[in-house]
C-alpha cells in the first residue's frame, strides 16, 4: 500500500557494490535477500534469477568459482541453509505435546463446563504464576501440561466441588495453550551468522540453526552441541535429517540455551559415479560404505569393485618430491564387510565409470528390415540373426552375404562369404558383422533434372516410362510465366566412335491436362 517511489533511494544508493552505503540500505538490502530476491548492479548484464543466491558462498557451494573456473566440491548440506525460507519463523500457535514446559509468558486457555459456565484467558507471569479468579495464585512454572492437570485438579477441587476425578465428577474443566512464548536462545560457534535469537518456546536446535544460516564451510554438521546452564544436554546430526528427514535427536530449546557449531572433524571428498558428489564429514568408525550412503548411493554405471583414494600423505611419511599418494581400495571386500579401509582428513575417494564398449554382441546391416547390435546367443547363425532383424527385404540379393569377422590375434577383420542358405550352417562369433545387400541399393539410380518455370526445381529419380509431364509434376507443377504446351528436354550422347559425351536437345509438347499456372 505504500507509494513505489519510496524505495527509490535505496535502489540509487548501495546496490551493486557502490561505497558509502547507509546502515538503512544495507538493512533493506538485507531485508530483501531474506525474501528470496536478489538485486543486480544498472551497469551488469547477468540478470539473475528471482531466489538466486548470488554470494560468493553460494558461487562456492555449487562447485564454481565468481570467475566461472571449477573448484572443490560443495559440502554437504550447506547449500540448505544458504537461502533464507519462512518456513522456520517462530510459531506463536498450535498444537504442543503434554511435555511442553510452562514458562513466563505462555497463554492459558481454562474452560470450566457443568456446575459453572466459566472461561478464562490466564498468562502465565514473570514469576511463573496463573492468578485464576476465585481460586488465586497457581504456580505453574516448569511444569509440563500434563503436570498442571494434577496441580489444577487440587486447586479447583477445592472452589468448585464437582471438580473431581472418577465419572461422578459435576463440573469438568479442559487447559489448552493459547499463544506461545517466546525463548531468547544463542548460536555461536562456525555458523553464518552468530548471536542471540528470539525463537518460539517449541523451536528446536534445527529452527535456530536455519535463523543462523547454518553452518559454515569450517563448521561441524555432525556434532552441533546444546548446552544449559553450563552443562551439555544433547548433540544434532544434521546428517540424520538431510539423508533420512529424520531428527531423534532434534531437542527443543529452552531459555538461554546455547547452540555450539564446532569446527569440522574428519571431512573427505567423494566424485565420479554417485548421485550426490560433495565433500562429507564422517564421525570415528565411518568409512567408505557410510559416505557412499550419504552420496545416495552409486550410479548404474558405476564401477562396484574398485575406487580411488588420493590421499595427502601424513607428515612423518612424506618424502622429496612425494607429498601425495594413489590407492586403489577394493570396494566389494569392504561393502561385503570382509574388509576395511580407514579414510584420512582431506582423501578424495572417486568412484569410475563402467567401460562404454560393450561385450557379446553381432550386427547386421543392408537389406533387413531392423539393422543394429543384437545379442550373441549361444548357437546362433548368420540366418537367425537375420531372422532376429525381422528378415531380409524383398529386394534381397540371395546369393551373396558378407560377414566380417574380428581376429583377435591381430586385431585385424576378415571376410567370410556366404550366402542365406549357406547363413544356416555358419555359426557367428562376437563383435560379427554382417552385410545383407539389396538390389535396388546395388544399382545407380537416374536421375532427371527439372529446371525453369516450375514451382520446386531440381532432381528427382527417374522412373521407367516417366514423361515430361511426370516430371513436371514431381517438381510441383508450373508456376507463373510458364508456358503450359511446351518444354525443352536436354538429353547427354555418348559418340559411338571417340567416346565423346555431347548433349542434344529437343522440343516436346506437353499435354493439355496439366493446370496451367494461375
Amino acid at each position: 500500500g505504500y507509494d513505489p517511489s519510496l524505495a527509490d533511494p535505496y535502489f540509487e544508493q548501495g546496490v551493486g557494490g557502490s561505497t558509502g552505503a547507509s546502515p538503512a540500505d544495507s538493512h533493506f538490502l538485507e531485508v530483501m535477500r531474506s525474501v528470496g530476491l536478489s538485486l543486480r548492479s544498472p551497469m551488469s548484464d547477468t540478470v539473475p534469477s528471482v531466489g538466486a543466491d548470488t554470494s560468493a558462498d553460494a558461487a562456492d557451494s555449487l562447485g564454481v568459482s565468481q570467475l566461472g573456473a571449477p573448484t572443490s566440491l560443495p559440502v554437504f548440506g550447506r547449500s540448505v541453509f544458504l537461502r533464507r525460507t519462512t518456513e522456520f519463523d517462530a510459531v506463536l500457535t498450535g498444537p504442543v505435546g503434554p511435555g511442553y514446559r510452562l514458562g513466563p509468558g505462555d497463554e492459558l486457555l481454562l474452560v470450566l463446563t457443568g456446575d459453572v459456565e466459566l472461561a478464562y484467558r490466564l498468562d502465565v507471569t514473570r514469576e511463573g504464576l496463573l492468578v485464576i479468579p476465585d481460586v488465586g495464585q497457581v504456580s505453574v512454572n516448569g511444569l509440563t501440561l500434563g503436570q498442571l492437570e494434577d496441580r489444577l485438579y487440587d486447586r479447583l477441587g477445592q472452589v468448585y466441588s464437582g471438580v473431581r476425578r472418577g465419572g461422578d465428577a459435576t463440573t469438568h474443566f479442559n487447559v489448552s495453550l493459547g499463544r506461545l512464548r517466546t525463548n531468547q536462545v544463542y548460536v555461536v560457534g562456525a555458523v553464518e551468522r552468530p548471536g542471540a535469537y528470539q525463537v518460539s518456546s517449541v523451536a528446536t536446535v534445527l529452527e535456530a540453526l536455519y535463523a543462523a544460516g547454518g553452518p559454515q564451510e569450517s563448521g561441524s554438521f555432525r556434532n552441533i552441541y546444546v548446552r544449559r546452564g553450563g552443562q551439555t544436554v544433547g548433540s544434532f546430526d544434521l546428517y540424520r535429517y538431510l539423508t533420512a528427514g529424520e531428527t531423534p535427536t532434534d531437542l527443543r530449546l529452552e531459555q538461554g540455551d546455547v547452540v555450539f557449531v564446532p569446527s569440522v572433524g574428519l571431512r573427505v571428498s567423494l566424485r565420479g559415479e554417485v548421485w550426490t558428489p560433495a565433500r562429507f564429514e564422517l564421525l570415528p568408525g565411518e568409512g567408505i560404505p557410510e559416505l557412499i550412503a550419504y552420496a545416495g548411493g552409486l550410479k548404474p554405471d558405476a564401477r562396484e569393485d574398485v575406487v580411488q583414494v588420493r590421499r595427502i600423505l601424513p607428515v612423518g611419511e612424506r618424502q622429496e618430491g612425494k607429498d601425495r599418494t594413489l590407492i586403489d581400495v577394493d570396494l566389494a571386500t569392504i561393502r561385503s564387510g570382509a574388509g576395511t579401509f580407514e579414510l584420512m582428513g582431506g582423501d578424495e575417494v572417486e568412484v569410475h565409470s563402467l567401460l562404454e564398449e560393450q561385450r557379446d554382441w553381432v550386427a547386421v546391416t543392408g537389406a533387413v528390415y531392423r539393422p543394429g547390435r543384437y545379442e550373441l546367443t549361444p548357437g546362433a547363425t548368420v540366418s537367425s540373426l537375420i531372422s532376429v532383424a525381422g528378415g531380409a527385404l524383398p529386394d534381397v540379393l540371395d546369393p551373396v552375404v558378407h560377414v566380417s569377422r574380428l581376429r583377435l590375434q591381430d586385431g585385424k577383420r576378415v571376410l567370410i562369404r556366404t550366402s542365406l542358405q549357406g547363413g544356416e550352417a555358419l555359426p557367428l562369433a562376437e563383435f560379427d558383422q554382417v552385410t545383407v545387400f539389396g538390389r535396388d541399393s546395388l544399382s545407380a539410380p537416374d536421375s532427371v533434372g527439372i529446371y525453369g518455370f516450375v514451382n520446386k526445381p531440381g532432381k528427382y529419380p527417374l522412373s521407367m516410362g516417366a514423361s515430361a509431364e511426370d516430371a513436371v509434376l514431381l517438381a510441383g507443377g508450373l508456376a507463373y510465366g510458364a508456358d503450359p504446351r511446351l518444354a525443352e528436354v536436354v538429353t547427354t550422347v555418348q559418340g559411338a566412335g571417340d567416346g565423346v559425351i555431347t548433349s542434344s536437345s529437343r522440343r516436346v509438347g506437353l499435354s493439355s491436362e496439366l493446370p496451367e499456372p494461375g
